[in-house]
């Protein structure tokens, strides 16, 4: 079976989705509890998170927020 390619998020798509400020999901990666790619080694290449840690990130904090 062929794997399929990973699938990314924008730092601005993510940012709106989740209704967090940049600098706000720029420390969830830092952190760990997003994973992203920068595209260049340069101050102009975008930040692209995966959108398998989205979602698992998305699922966690929606389980926290029914168990709390």
């Amino acid at each position: 079976m062929a794997k399929k390619s990973p699938q990314y998020l924008t730092l601005p798509t993510v940012c709106k989705r989740l209704g967090r400020h940049r600098s706000t999901v720029t420390r969830m990666i830092k952190r760990g509890d997003l994973e992203a790619i920068k595209t260049q080694a340069s101050p102009q290449g975008r930040v692209l998170i995966s959108k398998e840690s989205f979602d698992r990130y998305q699922a966690l904090q929606e389980s926290e927020q029914v168990a709390g």
